[in-house]
């Protein structure tokens, strides 16, 4: 699952069809067709053990491999909503530390005096770049964060992609 894929999923509307799915596993139904067909005033015979016995069988390896499957899912949407929360995380990392870095240097003028042929003091100045120290400390926050999120977000996909 590509990155990309990820970051669509909608994960309310994910939850609520896992939970519609979960719910829909109705024992009530199969358990009320169990007790039909087992009633010896109904039917007996060999195949109604069978089919009886495939009944609970439903019940006890069908229905509960189902149910313990989306339990997993609904546990990976917690996962996805992370990953997808640190994505957008990085994205907003990436454009501050373009701006920082259109604010990384700036122009000051830088005084100092000169003489003229006669000897006379002149006071005058240039443009000079000065690094700004501070915003240099934030960038480097910054690309500390975006890494540490670059990590654990190559941690979600494998997870998530192992998943599904």
């Amino acid at each position: 699952m590509g990155t990309d894929e990820i970051v669509k999923i909608n994960v309310p509307s994910l939850r609520y069809a896992l939970n519609s799915c979960k719910s829909s596993l109705d024992y009530s139904i199969t358990q009320e067709l169990i007790g039909s067909v087992s009633d010896s005033n109904v039917w007996f015979a060999q195949s109604q053990k069978t089919l009886v016995d495939g009944f609970k069988k439903m019940i006890d390896v069908r229905y509960k491999n189902l149910e313990e499957q989306i339990d997993k899912y609904m546990n990976l949407t917690s996962s996805i909503e992370k990953y997808q929360n640190l994505k957008k995380q990085n994205n907003r990392l990436d454009l501050e530390y373009q701006s920082l870095n259109d604010n990384l240097y700036r122009l000051e003028r830088e005084y100092y005096m000169v003489y003229n042929e006669a000897g006379e003091e002149k006071e005058t100045y240039r443009m000079v770049n000065v690094k700004d120290y501070y915003v240099e400390q934030q960038m480097q926050e910054n690309r500390r964060l975006y890494n540490e999120n670059k990590i654990e977000l190559d941690q979600l996909k494998s997870i998530i992609s192992g998943s599904i």
